[in-house]
């Protein structure tokens, strides 16, 4: 599924790699951008269609008629294209919140409670004797938490991948051919 291997990597490189960046906000150009895309192509659609529908009474024949015919089905692309566009806007929304949830739950590296016990062993000669239960709770607390954050970013590079199928497929646009009677000259043919 991913070719990151999160077991591979150490607590605080995960920790560092989350916290890094400018975080969920940096999505909001892009839900934004896409957002207008679909609302621009809607518009173009409505334009197109208004033309087209009051060219009904200036524009009669075969020729009008095709076309016509033929921008149906660039019509429903149309419609088509700008759903696709809200739905990649709801993925890059989906992302970002998603990003922000692993951000907020991703458990910091007990580095300070581990080096404050390695103080105190290396400074109490009597650590020995009353220390180790609390060094071995802040090492299984390291190892839940190192677990917790592969666990994490399994997590969230499964629900990307989903995000990513969002954002990739798009509905192909149609062939628009438009045949006329081959037995009338264009305009302008002797």
């Amino acid at each position: 599924m991913s070719d990151i291997r999160w077991e591979g990597r150490s607590h605080q490189e995960i920790y560092d790699a989350v916290q890094q960046g400018p975080g969920a906000a940096i999505s909001a150009a892009a839900v934004d951008a896409w957002t207008r895309t679909a609302e621009l192509i809607e518009r173009i659609d409505q334009r197109i269609t208004a033309a087209l529908n009051g060219s009904e009474s200036g524009w009669a024949g075969s020729a009008a008629d095709a076309t016509r015919g033929a921008m149906t089905p660039l019509g429903r692309w149309a419609l088509d294209a700008a759903n696709d566009a809200r739905i990649t806007a709801s993925a890059v929304q989906t992302q970002a919140e998603q990003a922000q949830k692993l951000r907020a739950e991703m458990p910091p590296p007990p580095t300070a409670q581990w080096n404050a016990e390695i103080e105190e062993a290396l400074n109490d000669p009597t650590y020995f004797f009353h220390g180790l239960d609390d060094l071995r709770a802040v090492e299984e607390q390291a190892a839940n938490d190192a677990a917790r954050a592969v666990d994490l970013m399994n997590r969230y590079t499964s629900d990307s991948y989903v995000n990513r199928r969002n954002m990739d497929f798009w509905t192909l646009p149609p062939q628009v051919t438009v045949v006329t009677d081959a037995s009338t000259p264009p305009p302008g043919a002797a």
